[in-house]
């Protein structure tokens, strides 16, 4: 038999052909240059000498990858929650507000009429109103005998909050401002609010482009003084054409 080889195991001799022999030998060294690089990334095991695992060696192997694992984790879990907290942080991008006022004033009042929209709320739906007492006495906004303008027709009065729909409904007919003091309010046009018949909630349509604006009527005292304020609201403020 050409190229063969005995090995001895105790008393009896096997045959083994030579390239199967060396490739077991090539096996057996992978295997113990494995176990060897794993017993010293471990620390297992002195002067290359690799002695079978004992149980207190596996305790400590498996408590080391699981230290390992746990540092790792927390590693990863602080990086999200630093990447979350930098997301959190981070200023929010600023909604451009765009406002159109007008004013009036006279012996009993000043008052400013305004209203706001932006790219993400382009339609006016409401009124920001400012009225200041101008006298030493009590002033009171007569809210029954102030209307809303739409081009130069009066269309009713206003409601608020915003929650109220009908103008009977609303319980406030009067404002009060002490002498010397300025009152500021929402106001919602009546003639613009409605409830669909789908929900209770209460809709505001927008205001339509041109001239909308107040007729405003204080009374101090026994005096009643009023004033129109007409704001002209843009066309292009709409994203969608009106009826």
């Amino acid at each position: 038999m050409d190229a063969s080889i005995y090995s001895k195991s105790g008393n009896t001799a096997r045959p083994a052909f030579g390239a199967d022999l060396l490739v077991i030998k090539k096996l057996n060294h992978s295997r113990l240059e494995f176990k060897r690089q794993l017993c010293q990334f471990w620390g297992i095991g002195q002067n290359n000498k690799l002695p079978r695992f004992t149980r207190r060696e596996i305790s400590m192997m498996t408590k080391k990858f699981q230290s390992s694992m746990l540092v790792l984790a927390l590693i990863g879990f602080a990086a999200c929650t630093q990447n979350t907290m930098l997301k959190a942080t981070e200023p929010a991008s600023q909604e451009e507000i765009k406002e159109l006022n007008e004013g009036v004033s006279n012996e009993y009042f000043d008052a400013i009429l305004s209203v706001q929209w932006s790219e993400l709320r382009p339609c006016c739906k409401e009124f920001h109103l400012q009225v200041k007492n101008n006298t030493s006495k009590t002033m009171r906004i007569l809210w029954n005998k102030t209307d809303y303008i739409q081009a130069g027709i009066p269309m009713g009065g206003f409601v608020f909050p915003a929650s109220v729909c009908d103008r009977e409904e609303n319980p406030a007919t009067e404002d009060t401002i002490a002498p010397n003091k300025t009152l500021t309010k929402v106001i919602w046009p009546s003639a613009l609010a409605h409830t669909p018949d789908s929900t209770k909630e209460c809709r505001h349509d927008p205001m339509q482009p041109g001239k909308n604006g107040i007729h405003l009527t204080v009374k101090t005292g026994d005096t009643e003084a009023d004033e129109k304020i007409i704001l002209d609201l843009p066309s292009k403020q709409y994203p969608y054409p009106q009826q």
